[in-house]
């Protein structure tokens, strides 16, 4: 447990752009730290279960398939670059760089581009039943 909460804490402080500080209840071990840091590792161990360059190389399988793309400006974890070649390789998607926020699907900034790009699709679903 004590591994995980340092591996969870560097997590945390890596995808944000702004160290939201301290708090209690972020400090506190749980099972969910534990759980974050055995899939995190599995995950890095297998190399995310992709060889080199393979989605961008398939792009054909999904290629028709609509998509937003929504990436922090400031992402120290996954490159701008990264999203960008998706993006150029994936014709009709959207490419949301959000100003302001790292990688933290918990950041203000991307929790706004998360849930329009989320009722986009539903209201795009419901429209193509």
């Amino acid at each position: 447990m004590a591994a995980a909460r340092v591996w969870v804490t560097w997590e945390t402080r890596c995808s944000e752009l702004t160290y939201q500080g301290s708090s209690a209840e972020k400090d506190k071990v749980s099972p969910g730290m534990l759980a974050m840091a055995t899939i995190e590792s599995h995950y890095f161990i297998n190399h995310s279960f992709f060889s080199p360059n393979q989605l961008l190389e398939n792009m054909d399988i999904i290629s028709s398939i609509p998509a937003i793309l929504v990436h922090g400006r400031y992402d120290t974890i996954c490159p701008l670059q990264n999203a960008w070649q998706l993006h150029h390789a994936w014709k009709g998607s959207i490419l949301n760089i959000i100003p302001a926020t790292g990688h933290s699907a918990f950041e203000a900034g991307n929790i706004d581009a998360l849930v329009k790009a989320s009722d986009y699709f539903s209201s795009f679903l419901a429209v193509n039943r």
